[in-house]
């Protein structure tokens, strides 16, 4: 029982690893076409 809580604990960091970084990108890509269409815009 406790083997599997582990296990699982072990994918939750994992998958809360992958979508962190994720939404890294996504953000820094947000941040890249606002910047973008703020600069062309003037």
């Amino acid at each position: 029982m406790l083997s599997n809580s582990k296990s699982l604990y072990r994918t939750t960091l994992n998958a809360l690893e992958k979508s962190k970084i994720l939404l890294i990108v996504f953000a820094e890509g947000f941040i890249g076409l606002e910047y973008n269409s703020e600069t062309s815009f003037e």
